[in-house]
């Protein structure tokens, strides 16, 4: 460019920057430099060669100004060819090659910057970005170019990690568009040949396993041209893995991708997966840094599953969870990802652990917000850096429009961010470089209009937008960002992304109201109007309360509700202040809790409804009928005991249900109908009962003869299940809501009727992508509806395998082949019955397709005739003739194997100075009393057991002992609890005191009243162990579950076992888990000279931890399922015992010197208390007999408390209320804490 012309484009431009410099005054120079990186994507991006060949107009002008360059551009489009699509005319403004290269270099001479990495960062960015928004592929190959042409003229930028990855995103973004596809691979090529540079990033797993999808997904398209492609990119990435796992930084990368691989691998290949066993499978489904297509990995594990090389447990309380969060959507999940995840399903057993399914979300903002907050949890800065850190990992994101919306909004945020006041400077080194060069070219946020935060949510025409939550998301988030932005400019950029997307908004709303209102309670100043708190309350409680809001806008605020929980707020010493940063009803959170499917959450809520409001208050049919929705759809049969109903009547049905006793529900839905207070739900369950029965046929009759109720049955799933077990192929769809009963219904019904084989196959897997949606959509404590999804799943699939090309021509021809077959014949007894019995029923219903498909399809009698009634005639009559008489069992055999299964399912229904010897020897009896908890499937199912530790006894006072972690007595516990949570009760001392002041006096009932009095100043705390362990309603649950049930095995495992002593430093609390540890075993508490008079420990605090319900619902429940294993195998377990009389290491008394240490007792009171003790508890005088009788008199106390004389309900209840009888615990030896 000549110096004339060089001066007058500096005229034209100094006038044109004027126009926009806000001063007027910067200095053109300057200004370039500012927006460099815009001025070289615009004069880049009119790049209007389309030659992009090696004797091309772009290589030719690029050799002239550097052969490097020149070759590096031919790398970049290597794999291009110019016949593959025929270019037009590109749009203006367009420029030659030789043009641009020469306007960059007059460019780089007026603003050396401009060749800087920061520059091609932003570049790439921008250049991306416009070629995902353009609609025309014409414009794209343009674009296309200008990227090429920009790498190669700085392809020493690339040495670089993050500009590496920034490209490699890019063009695998890209590769998904069939007509850039060759162009995506040229570039990956030349990013792939930089090994040494990525082999240090993580997100190449994602990478190649994203390009391997994409080029599976071509391989199968219809198009022939296509699937060439599909298959020629294929080759290439697998050859490329190939040499990528030569490098040993990135093998481990690479194995992550092809354990999801879509295809079968070639042989070279196969034997880098084989290396990974099923355990670094199931991290890689953990590992969020792998986003897209891990679904796929349902394949290998189906493959380690058939070769018995993978844990069930794994599967159902981890990996299931997993896959499901991994399900892609429908457009996008395969058929054979579906066949194998049902195959997995099925080897599996169809079993799902409902109580470890916590969904991980490590990297989403509120994962982040939670882990910045840790250290100080009213730290303002916390927010940000969650924010910040999760926009970073958007600009990996597939989808580049979402990238970009990142790319934009972080760019503004670093302008704002000039003295790094968010703390990034101790982030990983490839975010603060790339935090660095984001801040380069960092440009300011648009300014935002203020409103006033009560201003807009009490505005009726945004409450209304409750109904659409993609807007009511961006709305809220925005709204709340802006109040933030008028006291930090940090949020001001945020309004870019939030109003864009709903993805981010969503993840980001718990974080800025928990923002709002701490740092409305950080500033501390008077505030004349509402607080956000009153504000955010009032307008939550208007949407929670609306009829119109949707599900999803629910969830949102349940799940900033339980955000909220995780932080204690600043300035308060309350330790319950975690529950009240917002006012919203407790119970209101619960019922809506329920409408979202979280019915976990839903019980910690109405838990803390009772915390923090009057029972009284409650309308008790509204807290029942929470209820019963709860434990309706949660993984725990227990809880639903604990209900306290108000109709009797309702409570009996849905106990019937419950526990599945269809011939009482019979006779009370069936008394029900023949009045006229019958309600759809009545007719409901007799056709659940009839089904139970087996009389489908009948069941069905009943429907269709049915009047006087509602329709609500014509969408019941039990109508469509009878529907298909009877061959009704005439009801509804019932489009526009889920029904569990309609895919697999669509599906046999195809099978039926259709004629083209085809249509069928379409049907049955649009119905299995279907359901796979449908469980996709599910929440994870839904678990009910879940397992109706898993089991829908295994049926569907038996279809697909009744599909099978081999099975449809063996068939044809009559014939069979047993390796055609096996697969469909074979079923594991071990499956719970019913998936076992469903799947058989389906199987049933397509072998008796093969014979009926033409009736259904109305052929001609004479055919049907002639076809099939004539052949099997003929059959039967050869088969009479051979055995000499007729034989009915071919035609019952799958009837009485439905019996045998029933049947087979109802037979499995039916320290110190301490002697160490016994605490071994009571240890071995508890390990005895786990192997019959487990043998048995109901105490299985609940996971029972005590809790055991090894001994190794070396003398009577010595020896080793394994060490329990992380356990906290309960004593220390308690004592710490009761000061936080109840600081203005009587202190544990004082209670001592008084206690043991009204012993003296002798009266055992004035000790009661007293003990009765105390207890009011002395309330219990212990279910705030499970709040202050765990904030996340599975958590919560589980450790509460776990503590209950512990508790009711061990009271009665202690129990018949003599068991006594348990102080409160006896009993450890395992910190993980909530399962109660029991220590120091082998004293017989009933002996002491204060005897116990209680059966086992059950205070008034050990009762708390049990919830609301108390000593009803789990802890009965389990307890009785506990004594009748134990009353069944009683002659196990004495057998036992009986052994243990003769080991001369077990003592079966407690010595006098054992009993005066235990409670202190003066050495002339103690053979005296230890007599009217043992009185006490046998009615025996211990001193008529000889020492060596205990251990007889012992066993006869066990054998006596496994009678059978009196039932197991009755029993439990009597124990619980001995337990817990005020008279006996206030005469309890006051060491023993009675008041815990």
């Amino acid at each position: 460019m000549d110096v004339a012309r060089s001066s007058e484009l500096e005229e034209l431009l100094t006038e044109k920057a004027r126009e926009t410099d806000e001063d007027g005054h910067t200095p053109l120079n300057q200004l370039m430099r500012r927006y460099a990186d815009g001025i070289v994507t615009s004069i880049v991006r009119t790049l209007g060669d389309q030659d992009y060949s090696l004797e091309g107009p772009i290589v030719t002008a690029l050799a002239e100004e550097s052969a490097s360059a020149a070759e590096e551009f031919g790398q970049l489009t290597s794999y291009r060819a110019l016949s593959e699509f025929e270019p037009h005319e590109v749009n203006i403004p367009t420029l030659p090659t030789r043009v641009i290269l020469r306007a960059l270099s007059w460019f780089n001479l007026h603003v050396p910057v401009a060749e800087d990495t920061a520059v091609t960062y932003h570049v790439l960015h921008r250049l991306f970005a416009d070629l995902e928004r353009s609609p025309l592929v014409n414009e794209q190959m343009r674009l296309l170019n200008a990227i090429c042409l920009w790498v190669a003229r700085h392809h020493e930028h690339f040495d670089q990690a993050v500009l590496l990855r920034t490209l490699l995103n890019g063009a695998a973004n890209i590769m998904g568009q069939c007509d850039l596809a060759r162009g995506a691979q040229s570039l990956l090529q030349w990013v792939l040949l930089r090994r040494r540079i990525i082999g240090k990033d993580s997100q190449v797993a994602e990478i190649i396993l994203r390009i391997g999808c994409m080029a599976h997904d071509y391989s199968i398209n219809p198009a022939e041209d296509v699937a060439r492609l599909g298959l020629d990119l294929l080759h290439w990435i697998e050859a490329e893995t190939l040499e990528l796992c030569k490098s040993k930084s990135l093998k481990g990368y690479v194995q992550k991708a092809l354990s999801a691989w879509p295809r079968e691998l070639p042989t070279t290949l196969q034997t880098v997966v084989q290396e990974l066993p099923s355990e670094s499978l199931s991290k890689i489904l953990t590992d969020e840094r792998i986003s897209s297509y891990k679904f796929r990995l349902a394949k290998r594990l189906h493959e380690l599953a058939a070769e018995n090389s993978y844990d069930d447990e794994q599967f159902s309380k981890l990996d299931f969870w997993r896959l499901k969060e991994c399900i892609p959507p429908a457009r996008l999940i395969s058929g054979e990802d579906i066949d194998s995840f049902s195959e997995l399903l099925i080897l599996q057993k169809g079993r799902i652990d409902g109580l470890e399914s916590e969904s991980s979300g490590a990297h989403t903002v509120r994962a982040r917000h939670l882990l910045a907050s840790r250290k100080e949890s009213d730290d303002p800065i916390a927010p940000q850096r969650a924010i910040m850190a999760s926009l970073l990992s958007i600009l990996d994101d597939p989808s580049t429009t979402r990238s970009h919306l990142a790319f934009i909004t972080l760019r503004s945020l670093v302008y704002i961010a000039t003295s790094d006041p968010t703390g990034t400077r101790s982030w990983p080194l490839e975010h603060r470089q790339e935090l660095e060069l984001l801040k380069a070219y960092a440009y300011p946020a648009a300014s935002r209009k203020h409103t006033e935060l009560h201003e807009l949510l009490s505005l009726t025409s945004h409450t209304e937008l409750v109904e659409d939550f993609p807007r009511w998301i961006r709305f809220l988030a925005t709204t709340l960002s802006d109040s933030l932005a008028v006291n930090e400019s940090f949020y001001v950029p945020l309004a870019h992304i939030l109003q864009a997307e709903t993805q981010f908004p969503e993840q980001a709303l718990p974080v800025l109201v928990h923002t709002v209102l701490l740092t409305e309670r950080l500033r501390q100043q008077p505030k004349d109007g509402m607080t956000a708190c009153q504000i955010l309350s009032g307008y939550f409680t208007t949407i929670l309360s609306s009829d119109i809001s949707s599900a999803s806008c629910r969830r949102a605020i349940v799940d900033t509700v339980l955000h909220l929980r995780q932080f204690p707020p600043p300035g308060t010493h309350d330790p319950l202040a975690h529950d009240k940063w917002l006012t919203v009803d407790f119970l209101l959170l619960s019922q809506n809790a329920i409408i979202c499917g979280a019915y976990t959450t839903a019980l910690l809520f109405l838990e803390l409804a009772t915390e923090y409001s009057d029972l009284a208050s409650f309308d008790p049919s509204t807290v029942e009928q929470v209820l019963y929705n709860i434990y309706s759809h949660i993984d725990e049969p227990d809880g639903f005991y604990g209900i306290e109903t108000q109709n009797l009547r309702q409570f009996l049905m849905k106990r019937f249900h419950h526990e599945k006793q269809w011939d009482k529900a019979f006779q009370f839905h069936s008394a029900a109908l023949e009045t006229r207070e019958a309600e759809s739900s009545d007719l409901d369950g007799a056709l659940q009962a009839l089904h139970s029965f087996g009389f489908n046929h009948m069941a069905m009759t009943a429907l269709q003869g049915a009047s006087g109720i509602d329709d609500a049955l014509n969408s019941s799933s039990m109508t469509y299940h009878l529907g298909w077990r009877t061959g009704t192929w005439d009801l509804p769809e019932q489009p526009g809501f889920r029904n569990a009963g309609v895919p697999l219904y669509i599906a046999l019904r195809a099978v039926y009727r259709e004629r083209d084989s085809a249509l069928v196959d379409s049907i049955v897997r649009r119905m299995s992508i279907q359901e796979m949606g449908a469980l996709r959509s599910l929440g994870n404590e839904n678990l009910t509806e879940i397992r109706e999804a898993t089991q829908n799943l295994m049926c569907i699939h038996q279809v697909r395998r009744w599909r099978d090309k081999d099975i449809q021509r063996d068939l044809q021809s009559k014939t069979m082949k047993d390796s055609h077959w096996e697969k469909f014949v074979d079923i594991d007894g071990n499956m719970d019955f019913p998936d076992l019995e469903t799947i058989m029923a389906c199987r049933i219903s397509l072998i008796r397709s093969g014979t009926w498909a033409s009736e259904a399809c109305l052929e001609k009698p004479d055919y049907i005739k002639a076809q099939y009634f004539d052949v099997a005639a003929s059959l039967a009559r050869e088969l009479d003739a051979n055995e000499g008489s007729p034989n009915a069992t071919h035609a019952s055999v799958y009837h009485d194997y439905a019996i045998f299964a029933e049947h087979q399912y109802h037979a499995f229904k039916g320290e110190g100075d301490d002697d160490l010897r016994q605490d071994a020897v009571m240890e071995q009896v508890f390990e005895l009393v786990n192997t019959v908890l487990r043998r048995d499937r109901d105490t299985l199912k609940r996971e029972l057991r005590i809790r055991c530790y090894k001994v190794i006894p070396l003398a009577s006072q010595a020896g080793v002992l394994e060490f329990v972690t992380n356990t906290t007595p309960l004593i220390v516990w308690l004592r710490k609890a009761h000061a936080k949570y109840r600081p203005k009760d009587i202190s544990d001392d004082d209670c001592r005191k008084k206690m043991i002041a009204q012993r003296k006096k002798g009266n055992a009932d004035d000790l009661k009243a007293l003990f009765i009095e105390l207890r009011e100043q002395f309330k219990p705390v212990m279910r705030h162990y499970f709040t202050e362990s765990h904030k996340t309603p599975m958590s919560w649950f589980k450790m509460r579950l776990n503590y209950a049930r512990s508790v009711a095995t061990t009271s009665i495992v202690g129990h018949i076992l003599g068991l006594g002593d348990r102080h409160l430093s006896n009993i450890l609390l395992d910190n993980n888990n909530g399962e109660v540890v029991h220590i120091d075993l082998d004293l017989k508490g009933k002996l002491l000279p204060i005897p116990e008079r209680v059966p086992f420990r059950l205070t008034a605090d050990m009762v708390d931890g049990l919830g609301t319900s108390g000593t009803q619902g789990v802890f009965q429940r389990c307890a009785e399922e506990t004594l009748r294993v134990l009353r069944n195998d009683s002659e196990v377990i004495l057998t036992v015992l009986e052994v243990f009389k003769y080991d001369p290491l077990h003592s079966w008394t407690a010595s006098e010197l054992k009993v005066k240490r235990a409670q202190s007792v003066p050495d002339a009171n103690t053979a005296l208390l230890t007599g009217e003790a043992f009185r006490f508890v046998v009615g025996i005088d211990m001193s008529a007999g000889m020492a060596d009788e205990a251990a007889d008199r012992a066993l006869q106390g066990v054998t006596r408390k496994l009678d059978k004389s009196l039932s197991i309900e009755f029993t439990v209840n009597e124990l619980i209320a001995e337990a817990t009888d005020p008279f006996n615990l206030a005469n309890m030896f006051i060491g023993w804490s009675p008041q815990y």
